[in-house]
C-alpha cells in the first residue's frame, strides 16, 4: 500500500476556524487607526475572495476610496495597519483567551502522520507570528514542532491561488507532488494545490460551504474522528457519513485519483 510522503495543510479554516478571529482583529485594528470601517460577516465573506490580509485591506480601501491604503507596495500606512492587526492577533492567541480549537480530525491525522514517518507542512497566506501561534494553541507544542516546513504569506511573491507557496513547500520538503496530499478548505486553496500538481482533500469551513470544489480528490465536512464520521459535500451534500480520513485512506487516494 502506498503511503504519502507528506501532508501539506492550509491553516485558516482548515487547521482551525480562524476567520472570525481574523475579522475581529481587523476591526480592532481599524478602530485603533480611527478608520470608519467595520467588516461584518457578509462583507468579510466577500473579501475572502481576495487572498491575504494586506490585499483585503487594499481592496476595501479601493472600494471605499481611502487612498492612503490602496497601494500594495511602498505603503507605510498599509504596512502599519496590517502589522498592528497581526501583532494583536498573535498576542490574543498567545494569551490563550482566543477560544480557538483544532477542527475535528486534524490533531489525530497529524499524530498518525508523524508516527508513520509522513512529513507535515503548513502552507498559509497568514503571517508567521499568527501561524506559529495557531499551531501551538490548537495542536500543542509537540505537534506544532512536528511541522517540518511552514510557508507563510511573506515567503512568496504571489499568494494563493497561485501555486508558488505549495511549490516552495514541496521544494523545502524534498518531496514530489505526486507523493503528497494537500488539505484545504476553499476553492482558492484547491486551485493553488492542484496547480502545484497535488491531490487535494477539501474540508469545507464556515465561510466556504457554498464554494465549488470541483477537482478535489475528496470533499468532506471535516477529517472526522472515530466517534464522529465526516459527511461528504460532493457529489451529494449531506450524504451518508464516510470513514474518518487517515494516512492509509490518503495512500489509497494517491493510488486511485489521477494527479
Amino acid at each position: 500500500m502506498m503511503t504519502p510522503a507528506a501532508l501539506l495543510f492550509d491553516m485558516d479554516g482548515t487547521i482551525a476556524e480562524t476567520e472570525e478571529l481574523h475579522r475581529c482583529c481587523f476591526n480592532r485594528a481599524f478602530a485603533a487607526f480611527h478608520l470608519p470601517w467595520h467588516w461584518d460577516e457578509p462583507t468579510y465573506h466577500r473579501l475572502l475572495d481576495v487572498p491575504g490580509g494586506r490585499e483585503r485591506i487594499a481592496a476595501y480601501a479601493t472600494r471605499t476610496g481611502t487612498a492612503d491604503y490602496v497601494a500594495l507596495t511602498d505603503n507605510p500606512a498599509l504596512d502599519a495597519l496590517h502589522r498592528w492587526k497581526t501583532t494583536d492577533m498573535a498576542a490574543l492567541l498567545a494569551s490563550g483567551d482566543s477560544g480557538l480549537v483544532a477542527r475535528p480530525g486534524v490533531a489525530r491525522l497529524c499524530r498518525e502522520a508523524l508516527s508513520a514517518g509522513v512529513a507535515l507542512a503548513l502552507v498559509t497566506t497568514s503571517q508567521r507570528p499568527v501561524a506559529e501561534q495557531v499551531l501551538r494553541q490548537t495542536l500543542g507544542e509537540e505537534l506544532a514542532a512536528g511541522f517540518r516546513v511552514v510557508i507563510c504569506g511573506s515567503d512568496v511573491r504571489v499568494k494563493k491561488p497561485d501555486p508558488e507557496s505549495y511549490l516552495l513547500a514541496l521544494q523545502r520538503l524534498g518531496v514530489d507532488a505526486g507523493q503528497a496530499v494537500a488539505v484545504e478548505d476553499s476553492a482558492v486553496g484547491l486551485h493553488s494545490a492542484r496547480s502545484a500538481g497535488l491531490r487535494c482533500v477539501i474540508t469545507e469551513s464556515l465561510y466556504t460551504r457554498e464554494q465549488d470544489f470541483s477537482g478535489a480528490a475528496l470533499a468532506v465536512s471535516d477529517l472526522g474522528e472515530p466517534d464522529r464520521w465526516p459527511v461528504p459535500v460532493r457529489p451529494v451534500r449531506g450524504g451518508a457519513p464516510v470513514a474518518p480520513v487517515t494516512v492509509a485512506s490518503l495512500g489509497r487516494l494517491l493510488q486511485a485519483v489521477p494527479a
